[in-house]
């Protein structure tokens, strides 16, 4: 790369941490950095609206006429799921709502799997009749377990997820999710990095995109879905 400049880069930051940031800032050429906010550094970012699609996904569990929602949360903390839980929090404080348990799960099919098997061993009271959980793979891994468990979704227990990955569609049942457009957000990037190369001087710009709200079966009106 030192002997060919750049004419412009866009960087997947989903894992930034500050070591790496030092390092993106010896880049000479402009960047666009998608998939982490990139609070406080001066450099052009896309991200999904992360507290807004998890604010939203809680909602909707909310208008099901559940009036208490936990949560599945990943036991790894990135940038992504940092600004989900606030929108988690802060759906709490505004919406006729209260917290259920939350449950730290690992953050792949089989680890969230194998984690909520185990906390099931312990404790099959989960407080709860629905769930948001970070992200759809953490989602599909606990309903999994839930199953083998004896819990019917959704008739005993609603979960939503967020990212609409393929398997989310033809998983039984099917999950309800917030999808994101991963193309609007490349597009965006690639808009902007072409904007930046040609004025280096213009403001700086920290763009969020907002989920859709993809309705499955894996949730169901509280009143509808209550164990009889």
């Amino acid at each position: 790369v030192a002997g060919n400049p750049l004419d412009g880069v866009i960087l997947v930051g989903s894992e930034m941490n500050d070591s790496i940031i030092r390092m993106m800032h010896q880049i000479k050429a402009p960047i666009v950095v998608i998939d982490n906010p990139m609070y406080y550094e001066q450099v052009d970012s896309v991200v999904m609206a992360n507290e807004e699609i998890a604010f939203d996904a809680v909602s909707y569990l909310s208008k099901l006429g559940y009036d208490q929602i936990g949560y599945f949360k990943s036991s790894i903390r990135i940038a992504n799921f940092e600004r989900r839980e606030i929108g988690y929090q802060t759906a709490l404080d505004k919406l006729p709502c209260k917290a259920g348990v939350s449950i730290s799960l690992t953050p792949t099919l089989k680890g969230a799997y194998e984690d909520m098997k185990a906390y099931l061993q312990h404790s099959s009271d989960l407080l709860s009749a629905a769930f948001f959980a970070d992200n759809d793979t953490i989602a599909l891994g606990a309903m999994k377990a839930l199953q083998e468990a004896g819990f019917r979704i959704p008739e005993d227990i609603s979960i939503i997820g967020i990212d609409d990955i393929p398997f989310s569609a033809i998983n039984t049942p099917s999950l309800t999710t917030m999808r994101i457009s991963r193309s609007t957000i490349g597009k965006m990037a690639v808009d902007i990095l072409l904007k930046r190369i040609k004025n280096n001087k213009s403001p700086y710009f920290h763009m969020q995109i907002t989920g859709q709200l993809v309705e499955r079966n894996s949730t169901g009106k509280k009143f509808e879905t209550e164990r009889v």
